[in-house]
């Protein structure tokens, strides 16, 4: 156990979602040579939050912000053992370190106050919030792409394409990070992670243990060990899937199919080689002018709040040009006018379609039919929507 002269800390890792946040929480938890190293660093991890994620699984500690989710949180089950967790820890002389992601979504500003009552007056804990800046308009086409695999599966009708996704109202969060940096002031001081500033060689993993959390042989261990993390592991997450979510779930529908497991799906349509072909780019639709600007606008503003400054006249031309290299990832594929070329594409999108699809569920009654079409338009919604 390391004690020095600095007060203990509770360090909180709050993502946002599809920033590597599962990268950090997985080393943390299920990589046992980096949470015995972080332990000898002064650190204790907590994986044994009461609630619906398992105990010792990389989304353990979700328990918690589902529980802060809700009225009176330090009335329930899952408070009290943090609270207990936090003394006991304390008490010991150990930092508390904590890492979720979905502390970023949907808790109430009260509640975090409350939480952060709990750890510093009640336990005497100074808090330190950790979040991982990564540029809105490659961030949300990764959320575009985890959302439609998780609720797809479940309803071919309901998926949402990239296009009409950013621009429905919301679609591009206003002030994401700005916003949720205020809010968690109130929880103690917060520090960004920037994915774009990360060393060639190292990782995302690397720097939050390395350069956040301080974690000398924790570090070590990611540096010589086996435990070494990409900065962005989701192979899923990569460009242009949009389009083939479009082709492959266009023919899905055309074919009756009503569940596919679109990840299988899409793995099989790799295997074609035909992600590049021109066709799809042909038949492209992009978004429209006015949301590219918001898009263009936004960027601009977090990358002003990151630095703490304003940018100057080669910085905003070196992000401009990053923008627009990425602008080709912010199109769909209008399936209609695709339909004149799908002969040359029809046997790995009939292979795609085949592979993937699920068996047909018992129907439905209408008004059951109708809140799961809610839930599912809802899941897009709130992707990006933050009850800030």
């Amino acid at each position: 156990m390391i004690r020095t002269l600095q007060p203990l800390e509770a360090v909180i890792h709050i993502g946002p979602h599809k920033t590597g946040s599962t990268s950090i929480e997985t080393a943390l938890i299920i990589n046992q040579r980096i949470r015995r190293a972080l332990e000898q660093d002064g650190y204790a991890v907590p994986d044994q939050f009461p609630g619906i994620f398992p105990i010792h699984s990389a989304k353990n500690p979700a328990n918690l912000a589902n529980e802060l989710r809700q009225p009176g949180p330090a009335d329930g089950a899952t408070w009290r053992w943090v609270a207990a967790y936090a003394n006991h820890s304390f008490a010991s002389g150990k930092n508390l370190l904590v890492a979720t992601e979905s502390l970023s979504t949907f808790v109430p500003a009260e509640n975090l106050e409350q939480l952060a009552t709990m750890l510093t007056k009640d336990v005497g804990y100074a808090v330190r919030v950790v979040m991982v800046y990564w540029r809105e308009y490659q961030r949300l086409v990764s959320l575009h792409t985890q959302v439609s695999i998780k609720e797809v599966q479940g309803n071919v009708s309901c998926y949402l394409p990239l296009v009409e996704y950013l621009e429905r109202d919301g679609g591009v969060p206003h002030k994401l990070y700005q916003s949720l940096a205020r809010k968690f002031r109130g929880l103690g001081r917060v520090e960004l992670l920037n994915l774009h500033t990360i060393p060639n060689g190292s990782s995302l993993v690397h720097e939050f243990v390395c350069r956040h959390l301080h974690a000398p042989r924790a570090c070590a261990a990611l540096r010589f060990g086996s435990a070494r993390a990409t900065t962005m592991n989701d192979g899923l997450s990569r460009a242009l899937n949009a389009p083939l979510f479009d082709v492959i779930l266009g023919a899905a529908r055309a074919g009756g199919v009503g569940q596919i497991d679109l990840q299988k799906s899409v793995r099989i349509f790799h295997r074609f080689r035909l992600r590049g072909r021109p066709e799809l780019a042909d038949a492209r639709r992009c978004i429209n002018a006015a949301t590219m600007e918001r898009l263009w606008a936004e960027t601009k503003a977090a990358e002003c709040f990151v630095l703490s400054r304003r940018l100057s006249v080669p910085e905003t031309a070196a992000l401009h040009a990053d923008f627009s290299a990425h602008a080709s990832q912010y199109c769909s594929v209008n399936v209609d006018r695709l339909r004149h070329s799908l002969p040359t594409l029809d046997k790995a999108v009939r292979n795609a379609v085949k592979v993937g699809r699920l068996p047909t569920p018992p129907p439905l009654s209408a008004l059951a039919e109708a809140k799961r079409e809610l839930n599912c338009k809802r899941a897009y919604m709130e992707s990006v929507v933050l009850r800030l």
